[in-house]
C-alpha cells in the first residue's frame, strides 16, 4: 500500500487540515484508494490552495477551500474539489464538503469503460 500525505500550511496551525491518498491493489469492485480530507479546528482563515499528491498511478490535484469559522455557528466547513486525476481512475465524488472536525473521503476506483 502506498500512503502519501500532504499537510497544508494553514497559517496559524500547519497541523489544522489534512488531505491524504491511499492507493492499493484493485480489488472485485474496482476500488484502488480514497482521498481523504480531517478538517481540524483552527480559526478558518479564508483561503484557498492547490495541493498536488502524487502516487504510482499518476498525479492527483486537489483544490482545498477554508473558511472563515467566525460567521457560522457551529464552524464553517471547508471544501475539497477533484481537479484532476490520473486517467483510468475514476473519483466517487468531484467535491466534498468537510464539517469542522469531520473527515470527508472520495473512493477510487478503476475505470472500467461502458
Amino acid at each position: 500500500m502506498i500512503r502519501l500525505a500532504a499537510a497544508l500550511a494553514l497559517l496559524c496551525n500547519p497541523a489544522l487540515a489534512e488531505v491524504t491518498v491511499t492507493i492499493v491493489e484493485p480489488d472485485a469492485t474496482g476500488y484502488i484508494g480514497q482521498i481523504v480530507h480531517h478538517n481540524r479546528w483552527g480559526f478558518g482563515i479564508p483561503g484557498e490552495q492547490l495541493l498536488r499528491l502524487e502516487t504510482d498511478r499518476g498525479d492527483f490535484l486537489i483544490r482545498l477551500i477554508t473558511t472563515e469559522n467566525r460567521n457560522c455557528v457551529p464552524a464553517c466547513p471547508d471544501t475539497i474539489e477533484m481537479w484532476q486525476w490520473p486517467s483510468g481512475v475514476v473519483p466517487e465524488l468531484i467535491e466534498a464538503t468537510t464539517p469542522e472536525h469531520g473527515v470527508s473521503v472520495i473512493r477510487l476506483y478503476l475505470w472500467s469503460g461502458m
